[in-house]
């Protein structure tokens, strides 16, 4: 059976929004917290076996910033996965939304909700985490039904397989990671009606067309504001994009290297620390 790397340590509490960021760039499978208490929070990183170099080079980072008692230890890969789809319960999103984590559910949503099924998996989000939210709070909002949509960074596809539930006529979900096309098509099975998704491996630059009218986006700011020209060219006259990952204390600072590029921010939301800005091209 195969295994994999755990590095666990406790964190104080104020670090749970940085550490994401702090990943960003190192080969994570995925990450485990645990509730607060006293002030800190357990904190799990997943490593390949292969990758005990940037285990042990992030633990020497944490311990850097005064974190102490970092473990690496070798464990079941299947294991922490196993734990988490235990623990996993369905949950509202919206005034649409029934997430559920189990496949194998046989509890029918609440009258009125969509079911959306997704897997937890290694390195893919649940749909828990406000960032995804927001996207599913501003599709609601912004009634979609016959329109084009570009998934950008489909991740687990969930937001793609959303859209197009709300009914658009057509939905690409592009990723330049091949793992995540992978999980993204397996979600689409997942679903209790075939997802009209189309998933494409690459970057913008492989689309062979834009003019979309929907243009979403969930990013760190860092990998989200070298794509943010293109949104010129992604975007049919009239059309939007709605971008997500975003602190909410970077949305102002956003808005304007958006603003710089010809681009306009029409609104916006704020869940817990994190925000969404729906933009514009302005002019158009």
């Amino acid at each position: 059976m195969e295994t994999c790397l755990s590095l666990c340590c406790s964190l104080p509490e104020s670090m749970e929004d940085e550490l994401p960021r702090m990943l960003d760039g190192w080969p994570v499978l995925g990450t485990e917290i645990g509730d607060a208490h006293s002030g800190e929070i357990s904190a799990t990183v997943f490593f390949a076996a292969g990758n005990a170099g940037a285990a042990d080079r992030l633990r020497m980072l944490l311990m850097a910033r005064g974190v102490e008692d970092v473990l690496i230890e070798s464990v079941l890969s299947e294991d922490w996965l196993v734990g988490y789809r235990e623990r996993a319960r369905p949950f509202p999103v919206g005034d649409t939304w029934w997430i559920d984590p189990r496949p194998e559910s046989t509890i029918s949503p609440p009258a009125g909700r969509q079911r959306l099924v997704i897997e937890p998996r290694m390195a893919f989000g649940s749909g828990s985490h406000e960032s995804t939210q927001l996207i599913l709070l501003e599709l609601e909002k912004l009634g979609i039904d016959g329109a084009t949509i570009l998934d950008l960074g489909t991740g687990s596809g969930i937001l793609a397989i959303a859209a197009a539930e709300l009914g658009a006529k057509m939905v690409v979900g592009l990723d330049i990671d091949e793992d995540a096309i992978w999980v993204a098509r397996e979600t689409a099975d997942l679903q209790e009606r075939p997802a009209r998704v189309r998933y494409v491996l690459g970057s913008p630059d492989c689309l062979e067309t834009g003019g979309f009218d929907v243009v979403r986006c969930t990013m760190i700011s860092a990998n989200m504001l070298p794509l943010l020209p293109q949104l010129h060219v992604l975007l049919a006259p009239g059309g939007v994009a709605v971008l997500s990952g975003l602190l909410a204390i970077e949305t102002s600072d956003i808005t304007e290297t958006l603003s710089s590029l010809g681009l306009e921010v029409t609104g916006g939301r704020v869940l817990g620390e994190w925000g969404s800005l729906v933009v514009t091209v302005q002019g158009r």
